[in-house]
């Protein structure tokens, strides 16, 4: 069962250092603590009793944890020196994976989980292969730098820098893709006291990789990847920039990377807004957390204090006060990076792939129907994120701080088919203000920034309208005239670009206790959402037709498709979760509510492009057609029945002359609702 929201605390450990970590299923929570226990808990039932696994050395503390991004395997490592690693979640196949000159402070693994990275209190770093096995399970590579106790360790996303600090006061950011090698030393503070203190100097990396959290003084800053320049501070100070009064110890980015926790010796936890630097909300504890990590799956952050307790921060969504929900802001279908590949968009139109190569970056876009549009290739500059697609345009934006460029937020729209050359164009936001989300419709582009601005464009670049919305942004989408904003849900007509028109704005229509998992316009013009509730398996959502829900199925666990090899659209037929009087019924009036459902989206749609009812008439009488003929079943079970309010009242229902000349044929006896 889910957790109320607010803080959760349950005794995990005795009081002492530890270490904390979700599994990648967002189920469990692993913690190792000083009472040489390493332990396995309910995420949704703290109240149950955890699993307890042996390690080495069961009379040393464990002080470090990691596991990999399957969760397959975890890495420990304890005062007596010793690391390792065992399979997750049987704890078996134990095995020593090597023994330091001094005990085992902090452990990390690469992006792949091939490689692990101890660091000790003598300042010694090893970076060890975690598959290895025979003669290769003693080997390693020393990384030497820190004069003091390594206090943090952390790989990059993309498995080329490892960041490390130490007791010395410093952080090191070292280039590991060959012999490792100090790219930047950066002073942070003065020297950390020796054992006892609560001072992590935990770093941590943006999920893409574009930046470092560094704690230093009473806040944190980001260094860009590549320049390793300051490019953020998070400290209070102004209005809404409340903060920590004490030095900050640790940091944690939130998965899709809109927000960063912070703990202090202050003992309080906040939690910022990436982009701006806005202070959401904190929590203050009894005791100094030392151990920070984020749910992968739910709107959840989970902390570890030096008192042993383990915390469950079940965070507040917007309207209350609090910061937003976990939802990721992006386009919807879009998946996190994986390979240096990665879909920043897949609609019934086509789809939109990016792909990070060593020496350049691209974009591909391909069409559903390859005979009006062939493949386009655009060099990406930027480090484009985020793409919106329909038949007339494709749109791309990028964050700022990508690699070495220092490019501000950069919006490129290119046209599919234009009559006048040079109908490209792009612009560039200020420095401070991110492009978060985009979309397209007819004849205009959307661009939402971190700013809660909707930046709206025409289809030739001319800035039409500034809109400004009320909260942090879950997902925007566009068809048409029609654009929506997941705030609550706004929905605007931007028919007239220069005017638009604030049609609803209603409470999103959620299943109990879950998420949003797409949100966007059916290919007929009727805004739908999907979200998480009672699904057994993961269908990532490209898009809707009249009676089909177009997605991939995932394979196991994973929430997004691979982009090699390419996955296949699967079509699942939509159907209302009726609950009727008759076990016949159900079908027949899901299939004829879906019907008239679909005759007003084509109503809808056919007067916003100004169709008469010359051009319409084929495809209405269709429609009106197959609402008739399925009335005209349920009259016939109706009479079978002898229900005839209901057969009187399908009677009525019926649109055509020949479906109520029809209706007397349909009974098999002769009908009382038909005698003179």
């Amino acid at each position: 069962m889910p957790l109320d929201k607010g803080v959760h605390l349950k005794c995990a450990h005795t009081e002492g250092r530890g270490a904390i970590s979700y599994a990648p299923d967002g189920r469990h929570i692993v913690t190792c603590g000083k009472d040489t226990f390493v332990k396995i808990f309910e995420a949704e039932e703290l109240s149950a009793e955890p699993r307890t696994l042996e390690i080495h050395d069961a009379h040393a503390p464990v002080t470090a944890l990691a596991m990999d991004r399957k969760g397959a395997r975890v890495v420990t490592g304890t005062d007596a020196h010793i690391a390792s690693v065992f399979s997750y979640p049987s704890g078996e196949g134990m095995r020593m994976l090597t023994r330091m000159q001094s005990a085992v402070r902090c452990i990390a693994l690469d992006p792949k989980g091939r490689i692990a990275a101890v660091g000790a209190e003598d300042g010694a770093i090893r970076m060890c292969m975690v598959n290895a096995s025979g003669a290769g399970a003693s080997q390693f590579v020393s990384v030497k730098g820190h004069t003091d106790s390594v206090l943090c360790l952390a790989f990059d996303p993309k498995g080329e820098y490892l960041a490390s600090s130490s007791a010395d006061g410093t952080v090191r950011i070292w280039d590991i893709r060959d012999d490792p090698t100090t790219v930047k030393t950066l002073s942070v503070c003065g020297r950390v006291l020796p054992r006892g203190s609560a001072q992590q100097l935990g770093v941590c990396w943006h999920p893409q990789g574009e930046t470092l959290a560094v704690p230093k003084g009473a806040g944190a800053i980001l260094l860009d990847r590549g320049t390793w320049e300051e490019t953020a501070t998070f400290e209070s100070g102004g209005a809404g920039k409340d903060g920590h009064s004490e030095d900050v110890s640790t940091t944690a980015f939130s998965p899709n990377g809109r927000y960063l926790a912070t703990a202090g010796l202050d003992k309080q936890v906040f939690v910022w807004d990436a982009a701006c630097g806005e202070s959401l909300d904190r929590h203050r504890g009894d005791a100094t957390p030392c151990g920070l990590c984020w749910s992968p799956t739910a709107n959840t952050l989970c902390f570890l204090d030096d008192s042993g307790q383990l915390g469950i921060w079940v965070v507040h969504d917007s309207d209350d006060g609090g910061f937003s929900d976990h939802d990721d802001d992006e386009t919807p279908s879009a998946t996190p990076l994986r390979n240096s590949r990665r879909f920043l968009l897949w609609n019934l139109t086509g789809m939109v792939l990016s792909r990070d190569e060593n020496t350049y970056s691209a974009i591909e876009v391909e069409f559903s129907d390859a005979t009006k549009h062939r493949t386009m290739r655009l060099t990406d500059h930027y480090g484009f994120s985020m793409a919106a697609l329909d038949e007339a345009a494709v749109l791309v934006a990028s964050r700022s701080n990508h690699g070495k460029t220092r490019n501000p937020s950069t919006v490129v729209y290119r046209p599919l088919a234009s009559w006048a050359p040079n109908s490209d164009w792009q612009v560039q936001l200020e420095k401070g203000e991110e492009a978060v989300a985009v979309a397209v419709g007819h004849k205009f582009a959307l661009v939402a920034t971190s700013a809660r601005y909707l930046r709206v464009y025409s289809h030739t670049g001319a800035p039409r309208s500034l809109l400004c919305h009320g909260g942090p942004l879950v997902a925007l989408a566009a068809s048409r005239g029609l654009a929506a904003l997941a705030l609550l849900v706004t929905l605007y007509d931007l028919r007239e670009p220069a005017r638009p028109v604030r049609l609803a704005s209603e409470l999103l229509p959620l299943s109990p206790g879950a998420t949003l998992d797409w949100v966007g316009f059916s290919e007929a013009g009727a805004l739908s959402t999907v979200d998480s509730a009672g699904v057994a398996e993961h269908h990532w959502v490209v898009g809707l037709t009249g009676a089909q829900l177009m997605c991939i199925l995932c394979k196991g666990d994973d929430k997004y498709p691979a982009t090699l090899p390419r996955p296949v659209l699967t079509a699942l037929p939509l159907a209302m979760p009726l609950a009727c009087s008759e076990p016949a019924e159900p079908q027949l009036e899901a299939q004829r509510i879906a019907a008239m459902v679909e005759l007003d989206e084509y109503r809808l749609a056919a007067t916003e492009a100004g169709l008469g009812e010359e051009e319409t008439a084929e495809h209405t009488m269709r429609l009106v057609t197959k609402i008739d003929s399925l009335a005209l079943k349920l009259f016939k079970t109706a009479n079978e029945t002898e229900r005839n309010a209901r057969a009187l009242d399908l009677a009525l229902s019926l649109q055509l002359p020949k479906s109520l000349h029809g209706a007397p044929q349909t009974c098999p006896s002769p009908c009382r609702l038909f005698k003179p």
